[in-house]
Formats: structure tokens, C-alpha cells, sequence
């Protein structure tokens, strides 16, 4: 019997201190999974705020919190949310926190307030905390900062927006042949465009520059001559490029009397190479510049304007005598069919011959080739695979018959495809390491801890290099609109080319094992006169072009010899190679090749006006065979 008890009881004893050994394996793994999901929290990238079951007293704030709100949690735990900043936010909180409590998880774009009081763009991501008996016992939100975000949409928007205007007011002006009324309707158009109430449009003629149409504060300046020395817009002319003056009354050249203006942006308005005025934007307080939107609608309706502007021009000096009336038109920068009763052409100047092709002689007498549009509704047609016209037919009611004008809309119908294939692009470039970045993130946030190192390592790796592709792809669209702007700054300074070009060359091939490179040096390559990382730049986006559009691999051959000025660098390919007449094409700004090889269409431009700003030049030269070569040169130090 004995025996029998002391058996019992030490298997009692011996369950005991299982249990006991199992209850603390339990408490260490508890601790761990709490430790680690501290330390998940502490490092995350996104802020992460958590609140009780009352949905406004904070229990977590991590770092990344504190750097996008300003606020320490030592400030905020255990207290009310203080990002909402009003009676607004509050309503928006109360009605997620309701679809939270039924356990939907909720994601908002939605605005906050920073401990300064600036207000911050946020995407939050809502999702429910729930106790142990599965009740809910609060809320848990990741939160990241979009105003970049948001501010691309918004540009998208406006440039969208500018240009549908834009369309309407180029189609307006061309519907008017009076001088006078197409100024004031491209001045109150500038004003319109940007959005404030002054604009005046300054015409050079033969007695000097004069105010030919104003509205806001320059209206009652219409019809004013400067003085020799005198007016902003001279500025424009001697840079030959649009200008910003953002502190108007410190202007030298400014108009002395004119007050009410704090900024201003001058376009400069050319005709072949000749500067025929210039439309000026004026807005009250100092410092304030129009978007690159508007920025880039103002130099598009300055173009319209000055062939409206040579139109007119020409077209008064046509009512003025029919015995120069030949050479009038042969004198327009569009194209002008005079067409008699029958439809039978008449006139043909040599503009419209430049633009279609066709020589006087073999359309006079004969019915106008293409139907013709009117004021309202112009007919476009494709003459070649690039070249777009656009023709409107007006009665000449005194003289009998009618004139077919054909305006040359090639640019403009480039700059839409080309901005349609950018944005098509540009979404495609940012969403593609997006989707990734996102994919990644929300495996780690969702099976973090079933995942071994390997796995924890090779997400962030992943989430690393597509982050790494995204930055790339932004400061690319950011050198190309400042590029655009004429703003990329350099600093050019007596520079040895050789070791740039053997470690521009080295980093890009350690990126590509598929790639055979081949540096060659001409013995006592003399310095050059130019910014380093301008150069570094060029010679990067050279070479990866070389490997991009080389994908079955190949020799890349980087080559530098010296002229007697300057010093030639050349970066040669085995690739798809160019189309005859791309060479010139490539460099403009959009401009893609017939490859299916994607990407911004951004690189050679910049790469050109890179070039240019320190004096050298840039071209490209097809290859009868395979690949092409890309050739700079830099002015001799």
C-alpha cells in the first residue's frame, strides 16, 4: 500500500514539473514573438499607430510615426489622437472606425495634421485588434505620406486640363484674321491659362517695341512704345528662352510706372529665328512662378502666336495690294490655296508647296487636292508617316471665291502622341517596382513571423531593388523637366576624361555578364573643360543604353581621341542599331526608337542638354550592320 502511494505520488511530481517546464517553454516563446514583433514595429518603414478599443487613445506609435507626424510617443501614448485636425477628420474617423469594428479592413487617402500644424496627404490602412475571446479591442493603422503622389496627379490633371484649353484657344485664334483682336485673344488666353488677371503682348515693329494688347493691370498701357533700353522682355531676347523675374520692382528694365506687379514669366515669340514680341504673365505677388504645366502651355500658344501673329500680318498686307499679293503669301508660314468660284486653285504660295509636297504647277487649275475644314471644325490630314496639316476654307466674299489656309500641325500632333506615350510610360516604369515593393511588403506584414531569415532577407533585398529602380526613374523625369526648363546647372572645370571613363565603364559591366567591354584611350589625352558629374552622368546613360538595347549581349566599345579643339568620346554597340533617320530624332525629348525595349524617353535628352550647357556637342551614327554609336565632345581644357 505504501509502495502504491509513493509511486502516485512521484508520477504526481514527475507531471508537475512537466507542466511547469511546458508552461515557461510557452512564456519564452510568448516573449520572443513579442520581442521580435517589437522590433518589427520599431523598424518598419511605414508609420504604425494603434489605438484602444475607443478608437482615439493611442497604445503604439512607432519611430516612422514620430518622423512623419512630429509627435514622440512619449508625447501621445496612453492619449487622443492629435493628427485629425477637425470637426471633418473626426466624422471621416467615427464612419471607418464603425466598417473597422465589423472587422472590414479599410484603406483611405485622406489628409492629417503635423505637429506644426502643415497639413500631410496620407494613405492609412485600417485593420482591427482583437482580444482573446475574438472581441474587438481596437484598431491598428499603417500610414504613409503620398502628397508626392498626389502632387503628380494633380500635375497630370492640370496638364490634361491646359491642354484641352489650349486646344480650344488655338482653334479660336485661327478663326480670326484681324490683327488686333488675335492679340487680346492670346493675351486674355495667357492670363486665363495661369490662372491670374494681368498679361500683355508686346510687338517689335519697325518704330520700335509697342503694348499691342493688354489685360488687367497692363490694359490701360495698350498702345505704349518703349524706349530704347527699355522693357524685361529684352532679357528674354538676349537668352533667346522663356524667363522668370520674381522680384518685378527690382527689375532695371522694368516698365518705371507700372505698379500691381510683384512677378512676371516672359515668353519670347519667334518667327524663323527672328524675335516679332514677346507674351509676358504678371501675377501681384512677388516670388510666385506659373507650373511646368503652365510653363509649357505658355510656349506652345507663344508659337501659335507668332504664326498668327506672321498671318495676320501678312494677311493685312495682302488687303493692301493685290499686285504684291503673290509675294505676300509666298511670305506666310502657313500654306494658302486662293481657290476662284468653280473650287479651281488659283494662288499657291511656296509654303503650301514646302508642306505638301505639291508645286504650283501641278495643282493650279485644278480642284483643291484635300477637303477643307472650316473656323469651327478644321479638317487634319496625314500627308506622311510624320508631317500633319490642318486646312480651313473663309470666303472672300469681295474678290470672289475662297482661300484654304494649311497650317502645319506636325509638332503639335508629336507632342500629343508623344505625352500620350509618356504617361503611358511614365505608369508603367513607376507602377512596375510599385506593384513589386507592394507584393513584398505585404508578404512580410502578413507571414513575417512563418518566414526563415533566407525568406525575410530576400523580400527586403527584392523591396530594396525595386526601390533603388524607382528613384532612378523619378530623377530621370525630374532631370527631364528641368532639362526642358533650361534649369540643369554645371560647373565646368579642367578635367582628366581617362579614369571617369574606365570606371563609368567598369560599374556597367559589373551589371551585365552577357557584355564584352573595350576601353581605348588615346595616349596623352589632353584635360578637358567640363563639370564632372555632368559628364559621369552622360557616359552612365550612354552605356546603358549600349547594354539595354544590346540584349543578346556583345562587344560595348567606349573610344576617346582628341581633336584639335576639343575631345571626341564615342560608345559603340552590337545592338538593334537605329531606322534610317533616327539619328537626329533620338535626342528629342518623348523620342523612343522602333524597339520594343521600354523606358521613359528621356535618357538622350538629357543626355544632349548636358552636353550643351558645357559647350560641346552630341550625335549618333547608325551602323550599316548591327548597333549604333553615340559620340559627345567636350571643349579642350
Amino acid at each position: 500500500m505504501i509502495t502504491a502511494l509513493l509511486a502516485a505520488a512521484s508520477a504526481l511530481a514527475g507531471a508537475v514539473v512537466a507542466a511547469l517546464v511546458v508552461r515557461r517553454r510557452a512564456g519564452a516563446a510568448v516573449a520572443l514573438a513579442r520581442s521580435s514583433a517589437v522590433r518589427v514595429l520599431a523598424n518598419a518603414s511605414d508609420a504604425v499607430i494603434a489605438c484602444a478599443a475607443d478608437g482615439v487613445t493611442i497604445t503604439a506609435w512607432n519611430p516612422a510615426a514620430e518622423r512623419l507626424f512630429g509627435w514622440s510617443s512619449l508625447e501621445v501614448l496612453g492619449r487622443q489622437l492629435p493628427t485629425l485636425g477637425d470637426t471633418d477628420a473626426e466624422r471621416e474617423r467615427l464612419a471607418i472606425l464603425d466598417r473597422v469594428r465589423a472587422g472590414e479592413r479599410v484603406s483611405v487617402v485622406t489628409r492629417r495634421v503635423h505637429k506644426d500644424g502643415h497639413p500631410l496627404d496620407v494613405r492609412i490602412n485600417y485593420s482591427a485588434i482583437t482580444g482573446a475571446d475574438g472581441s474587438f479591442a481596437g484598431w491598428m493603422g499603417t500610414v504613409t505620406d503620398v502628397t508626392e503622389e498626389l502632387a503628380v496627379a494633380r500635375e497630370r490633371a492640370e496638364r490634361a486640363a491646359l491642354v484641352e484649353r489650349l486646344n480650344a484657344v488655338v482653334a479660336d485664334i485661327n478663326a480670326e484674321l484681324d490683327l488686333g483682336i488675335v492679340l487680346e485673344r492670346i493675351t486674355s488666353s495667357a492670363a486665363e491659362l495661369c490662372g491670374t488677371e494681368s498679361a500683355g503682348f508686346a510687338v517689335v515693329e519697325a518704330e520700335g517695341t509697342r503694348i499691342a494688347a493688354g489685360v488687367g493691370a497692363l490694359a490701360e498701357w495698350v498702345d505704349y512704345r518703349f524706349a530704347p533700353g527699355e522693357g524685361a522682355f529684352l532679357n528674354a531676347f538676349a537668352q533667346n528662352r522663356q524667363i522668370f523675374i520674381d522680384d518685378y520692382e527690382a527689375e532695371p528694365n522694368r516698365i518705371r510706372l507700372l505698379h500691381g506687379v510683384g512677378s512676371s514669366v516672359i515668353t519670347p515669340v519667334q518667327v524663323r529665328d527672328e524675335h516679332i514680341g514677346a507674351l509676358t504673365v504678371f501675377f501681384r505677388e512677388p516670388g510666385r512662378r506659373a507650373s511646368d504645366a503652365q510653363l509649357e502651355t505658355l510656349r506652345l500658344l507663344a508659337g501659335h502666336a507668332g504664326a498668327a501673329l506672321a498671318n495676320a500680318r501678312a494677311y493685312g498686307a495682302m488687303a493692301r495690294g493685290r499686285a504684291l499679293a503673290q509675294e505676300v503669301l509666298d511670305r506666310l508660314v502657313d500654306g494658302v490655296a486662293v481657290l476662284d468660284d468653280a473650287g479651281h486653285v488659283s494662288r499657291w504660295n511656296r509654303a503650301a508647296a514646302d508642306l505638301t509636297g505639291v508645286l504650283a504647277g501641278e495643282v493650279l487649275g485644278r480642284t483643291f487636292p484635300w477637303r477643307s475644314g472650316t473656323r469651327a471644325e478644321p479638317a487634319v490630314h496625314q500627308l506622311r508617316e510624320d508631317v500633319w496639316m490642318e486646312t480651313i476654307a473663309t470666303a472672300l466674299p469681295e474678290a470672289g471665291g475662297s482661300m484654304v489656309v494649311m497650317r502645319d500641325i506636325s509638332r503639335h500632333m508629336a507632342l500629343q502622341e508623344a505625352k500620350t506615350l509618356f504617361l503611358a510610360m511614365a505608369s508603367h516604369e513607376l507602377r512596375t517596382p510599385l506593384t513589386v515593393i507592394g507584393g513584398y511588403a505585404r508578404r512580410l506584414q502578413d507571414r513575417f513571423d512563418v518566414m526563415d531569415t533566407d525568406e525575410r532577407a530576400a523580400s527586403i533585398d527584392a523591396i530594396v531593388r525595386k526601390a533603388a529602380v524607382l528613384e532612378r526613374t523619378i530623377n530621370q523625369l525630374m532631370a527631364g523637366s528641368l532639362a526642358e526648363l533650361g534649369r540643369l546647372e554645371v560647373q565646368p572645370a579642367s578635367m582628366d576624361l581617362a579614369p571617369l571613363l574606365r570606371a563609368a565603364t567598369d560599374f556597367i559591366a559589373g551589371t551585365t555578364p552577357s557584355h564584352r567591354f573595350v576601353v581605348e584611350v588615346e595616349p596623352g589625352l589632353p584635360p578637358v573643360l567640363a563639370d564632372e558629374h555632368a559628364v559621369e552622368s552622360v557616359l552612365t546613360q550612354l552605356l546603358e543604353n549600349a547594354v539595354k538595347y544590346s540584349p543578346d549581349g556583345g562587344a560595348v566599345r567606349v573610344r576617346a581621341v582628341a581633336g584639335r579643339d576639343e575631345v571626341e568620346v564615342s560608345v559603340s554597340d552590337e545592338g538593334i542599331g537605329l531606322r534610317p533617320g533616327e539619328e537626329e530624332r533620338v535626342f528629342d525629348r518623348f523620342a523612343r526608337g522602333a524597339s520594343s525595349v521600354r523606358g521613359t524617353g528621356l535618357g538622350l535628352f538629357i543626355v544632349q542638354r548636358l552636353v550643351d550647357a558645357q559647350g560641346g556637342r552630341v550625335w549618333a551614327r547608325r551602323h550599316d550592320g548591327v548597333g549604333a554609336t553615340f559620340s559627345f565632345s567636350l571643349p579642350r581644357s
